[in-house]
């Protein structure tokens, strides 16, 4: 592998210039402010809507400001005198109508042969598409001018989504060899015929990118070309306009994703604050040779004028630095952080950028030790995935999921459907399938092998009940593994319905207290046990009650209380273990949070986890671990620890410094590991203690991070 420098933890900077802030702009203090603050990459405008350099080529819109001054020369030279990296930021949304009307064919067409004029903008942008002259050949044209004349160091493609549907003439005549069909008309065309388009759509997204790439890499592999690609958990708009990670990890040469604090609407809602830290896992997944960067904002998206949260916003950054993810700082007014409107957090990244900056060695090319796999399957997030809380079953069930294996201190990775196979899972002790609706043989076939052969299993509700394009099937692709057979229709226990406990003997029910019932929830998948093969009878540890109606009280019983339809199955299937939850366990601890619910997906994951843990702790949920290795040296790990105690609300107020606490990490040579303390607000001492490397923590106020080094 190459050593680009994009391939280490990166300290950003993005100004997202307005017009005016061409006026009295002052390169050289611009490079001041990113010294004092240890910044080493520039993102700043190049054009595209509006030029920041004298264009001379046919879409040319300069900046009314510039005055004749050449902006993109002048930061440029800045920072090359100072040894920083600068990218520029193109952006092809759209044009003005002046632009438009000298080139219409360029640009986008609805279905009544007028322009497409883009609906979130503050003013009319003629909008292209993905095929059109506007976004191809006038793009490299752009892209290849910024590169040749200002030998910058790569390209920031702002804006890459696409997302309408286009008649143009190109678009017609390409979807007409593809399908064989005219562009279908959105609200009026079938599901079918909508999806059929939105996977053509796809073809066309990446061709576009591939096609910007090639430009980008023909000025040199050390030239970068990146965009931005936002929430893993978004469904409706990467399925709209074919480009999401996936492509990222495809496409661009390190992986950008957005994570603000909050989305940039009216009555914005708060991201957990681990969100951080997972979209660096993710990203990692996806590919560990890339190096994984999370846009935030010092001054938000939501509230762009004003600051975001502070401790919010520490502990934000901090989640992402704990796993070696590199920061960039996204601010949408003023020359610098220093010179805008709201000042108060201009200086607040500075820790952990100081941070990155001096342990860069450290936190290069780290992945997640994974003890558990979450599987992340994009197939079922596209086709049963909703932005409506209420409505998904796929986005809630995996962060159900993530969110006891956070609280529990469990060390995870993401198994990402994307060029899986059995390597995916060759450091597994415990995978599990977060309701992973559509799966393909293939997908069936690597997982019970993986089990057959010892791995560990946990899978909920109708996991592989479809093939990966969303058709249904009579029975689970898994039922083998599962022990249980679907038997076509649901339970409904959303209301007024219990899980009765039939072996209180099972792991998975321990410590749950002095009850014959749990809660149930949300909707429960009928099953059918099965125990035809000799030696893997399957344990029924949990079973449905009949709905318990709760009015009039007198008539609230119901007998007898166990329905015999299971709901936790426990069993041996080959040399591994399988624990399949019929209900949906894992979106229920994230849209409801009752204690059974966690108390169950925690005991299951333990159960089958058993003495394999890298990890233990008596740290409180409210300290978040993450456990890394080095990519380049395996017998390196890196432990760090968030602090996250406060109060319920966000916005938090403050956080609260936690007392001492222990961390052990498994390893065969506890007495030749080494620990070198990278960061730290109270000590830590390190000694070996019944097998294992014992951490002794004397407290957290904010953040802790330590290297340790000969590690077996």
């Amino acid at each position: 592998m190459n050593d680009f420098w994009y391939r280490r933890p990166l300290r950003v900077l993005q100004t997202v210039l307005r017009e005016t802030d061409a006026i009295d702009y002052d390169a050289d203090e611009v490079v001041r402010f990113m010294e004092q603050h240890g910044y080493d990459v520039l993102v700043v405008n190049g054009g595209g809507i509006f030029d920041f350099f004298p264009s001379p080529l046919q879409m040319a819109n300069p900046n009314p400001y510039l005055a004749g001054r050449d902006l993109l020369a002048e930061i440029t030279q800045a920072c090359r005198s100072r040894g920083f990296r600068i990218i520029v930021r193109v952006d092809f949304r759209g044009v003005d109508k002046a632009r438009y009307d000298a080139h219409p064919d360029w640009f986008s067409t609805d279905r009544t042969g007028g322009p497409v004029i883009g609906g979130y903008n503050s003013l009319p942008l003629y909008a292209p598409c993905y095929s059109g002259y506007y976004r191809n050949e006038h793009a490299t044209s752009f892209i290849s001018h910024i590169l040749s004349t200002y030998g910058v160091n790569g390209i920031w493609h702002n804006s890459v989504h696409v997302p309408h549907v286009c008649y143009c003439a190109r678009c017609a005549s390409a979807y007409e060899g593809y399908a064989g069909r005219a562009i279908p008309v959105e609200g009026v065309a079938t599901d079918d015929e909508m999806d059929r388009y939105w996977a053509w759509k796809a073809i066309c997204a990446r061709k576009n990118l591939s096609r910007l790439r090639a430009t980008v890499k023909g000025f040199g592999d050390d030239r970068i070309y990146v965009a931005e690609v936002f929430s893993m958990f978004d469904v409706a708009q990467p399925k709209r306009v074919g480009i999401d990670l996936y492509e990222a990890s495809e496409y661009f040469d390190f992986l950008v994703s957005v994570a603000f604090l909050t989305a940039n609407r009216a009555n914005p809602e708060w991201e957990p604050l681990s969100y951080a830290g997972t979209i660096v896992r993710f990203l990692r997944a996806l590919d560990p040779q890339k190096q994984p960067v999370v846009l935030f904002g010092g001054n938000g998206t939501a509230y762009r004028y004003v600051m975001d949260p502070p401790l919010d916003l520490d502990v934000w950054l901090r989640e992402a630095t704990a796993l070696g993810g590199g920061l960039w700082n996204c601010y949408f007014n003023g020359r610098h952080p220093g010179i805008t409107h709201d000042r108060r957090n201009a200086a607040l990244p500075d820790p952990a950028y100081a941070f990155l900056k001096q342990n860069t060695a450290d936190l290069s090319c780290l992945t997640p030790v994974r003890d558990v796999g979450l599987y992340y399957s994009k197939a079922t997030k596209d086709r049963f995935g909703s932005d409506a809380m209420e409505a998904d079953l796929a986005v809630t069930a995996i962060r159900g999921a993530e969110e006891v294996l956070i609280d529990n201190h469990v060390p995870y990775g993401f198994v990402a459907d994307h060029r899986f196979d059995a390597r995916s899972l060759a450091d597994l002790s415990v995978m599990i399938l977060p309701n992973v609706m559509c799966m393909s043989d293939d997908e069936a076939a690597v997982i019970r092998e993986y089990v057959a052969r010892g791995g560990a299993l946990i899978a909920t509700h109708k996991t592989s009940l479809f093939t990966r394009d969303g058709a249904p099937r009579p029975d689970f692709a898994l039922a083998d593994v599962f022990g249980c057979t679907y038997s076509g229709d649901d339970l409904d226990t959303a209301a007024d319905s219990y899980q009765v406990i039939s072996d209180r003997s099972s792991p998975i029910v321990s410590g749950l207290g002095d009850t014959d019932l749990l809660v149930s929830g949300g909707v429960t998948a009928r099953t059918i046990v099965s125990n035809a093969a000799p030696g893997v009878n399957a344990s029924v540890v949990c079973s449905a009650t009949p709905r318990i109606p709760n009015q009039p009280p007198e008539k609230a019983w119901t007998q007898p209380l166990d329905s015999g339809v299971p709901t936790v199955i426990h069993r041996r299937y080959g040399s591994g273990s399988v624990i399949y939850f019929a209900t949906q366990v894992d979106r229920l601890c994230w849209v409801s949070g009752h204690d059974d619910h966690r108390s169950l997906l925690a005991n299951a994951v333990s159960a089958l986890l058993g003495s394999r843990a890298s990890l233990t702790t008596d740290a409180p949920a409210s300290v978040h671990l993450h456990l890394s290795r080095s990519g380049d040296r395996p017998e390196r790990l890196v432990l760090a620890a968030v602090n996250h105690t406060a109060s319920p609300r966000r916005p938090l107020r403050s956080l609260t410094p936690v007392g001492a606490f222990t961390v052990r990490v498994a390893t065969a040579t506890p007495d030749r590991a080494r620990v070198r303390p990278l960061d730290a607000d109270s000590a830590i001492t390190a000694s070996a203690v019944d097998g294992a490397l014992e951490l002794c923590f004397a407290g957290l106020s904010a953040f802790a991070a330590v290297v340790i080094e000969g590690f077996e």
